[in-house]
């Protein structure tokens, strides 16, 4: 039987501060679902940024061939998509759950998708974009969603198309990303007092987890010092374990009778981000470890063995991995350079493998 097929991506989520392998987590709970899956200690994203990162994971291609870069901000209409071709080859019924702007008609990523929910697509209507983008940033300086965050709105609704499934005919595709790891970062007051003891702290904190303290720290106008770094690592933490909180109504349905072993599980980030190494904030003109080395677990219950995965690997070869989980050849849709993720060649020794990282001319 084909599995349903859960995918979370946490959009610029640290491998370090997730600590899936070992070591102090920010994500305690998906740290324990670690433990009963697949964790890969060398995985890579293929672009260090959402667009191009998220067309690798779709296509299975790295950014300079299917096309979605600075340059061009979309991805080539003849490169074949994940979602289209589970929805017509596989038969999966394909829902995207998104609150960020590069999933739209404009980029090609929501190309596939029946359902789309948290993000609507406004193709040539620049007016209701903006007027959605105006809410959104209405919403965030008031901090309106705090007790009930966009990602737990997702969240709930990806519970609600999981009970669907359990009763469906059809698999079902269901493809999330999460912004909460991401500028500007609001993360509740409660998860806030956890890594400060000081309220005026985490409010200074807040002031300094903006797109434009971001811009102007990176040109050399506004540098942050090392007390201020702290305050932002503290914030950055704190909006991971927020995360982790909403998701724990997710990963425990998981667990369930009725859905155990019926759903692939993927948990990653689609690239890090710098909080002051090298100088830098955000994910902004770096091809550097702390922005290109994500955090990757698969779990599937009684159908997954646990294992760490020393193996370098890249966000692409979820393209082949997931096609073949779903019955199909990835070679019948170009993918051929890619590594089956749950290939059992993967437990027996580390490998040496070539990892490619491309960032086009990147314009600010």
């Amino acid at each position: 039987m084909k599995p349903h097929i859960l995918v979370l991506i946490l959009d610029a989520a640290r491998y370090d501060a997730l600590a899936l392998a070992g070591g102090v987590s920010a994500m305690p709970g998906l740290q324990r679902l670690a433990g009963q899956s697949r964790v890969y200690t060398r995985a890579y994203c293929n672009a260090p940024w959402t667009l191009p990162s998220h067309a690798s994971i779709f296509s299975g291609l790295p950014a300079s061939r299917h096309g979605a870069t600075q340059q061009t901000l979309q991805m080539r209409a003849d490169v074949p998509h994940l979602a289209e071709i589970l929805h017509e080859q596989a038969g999966y019924r394909t829902y995207l759950f998104a609150a960020n702007d590069w999933f739209a008609a404009e980029t090609g990523l929501a190309r596939g998708f029946e359902h789309l929910v948290g993000n609507p697509v406004h193709h040539g209507r620049p007016l209701q974009r903006r007027w959605r983008n105006l809410k959104a940033k209405l919403r965030r300086r008031l901090q309106a969603e705090a007790r009930w965050s966009v990602s737990q709105r997702l969240v709930a609704a990806m519970l609600a198309t999981l009970d669907e499934a359990v009763s469906a005919r059809q698999p079902h595709f269901l493809f999330a990303n999460l912004m909460d790891a991401h500028l500007p970062l609001r993360p509740s007051r409660d998860a806030a007092a956890r890594f400060f003891d000081d309220p005026a702290e985490a409010e200074q904190a807040r002031r300094l987890a903006l797109p434009v303290v971001e811009h102007r720290h990176v040109a050399g106008r506004r540098r942050l010092d090392a007390r201020e770094l702290s305050l932002l690592r503290r914030l950055y933490r704190a909006a991971l374990y927020d995360l982790d909180t909403t998701l724990a109504p997710l990963l425990d349905r998981l667990q369930q009778p009725h859905l155990r072993g019926r759903i692939l599980l993927v948990v990653a980030a689609d690239h890090g981000e710098h909080l002051g190494e090298h100088g830098l904030i955000g994910h902004q003109f770096s091809v550097y470890q702390p922005l290109v080395r994500v955090p990757l677990l698969i779990h599937r219950d009684g159908e997954i063995d646990a294992a760490i995965i020393d193996t370098p690997v890249q966000l692409s070869d979820l393209f082949p991995t997931l096609l073949r989980q779903a019955g199909l050849s990835p070679s019948a849709f170009g993918s051929n350079a890619g590594r089956d993720l749950l290939d059992d060649g993967l437990l027996s020794a580390r490998e040496d493998r070539a990892i490619f990282v491309e960032y086009a001319r990147p314009a600010m």
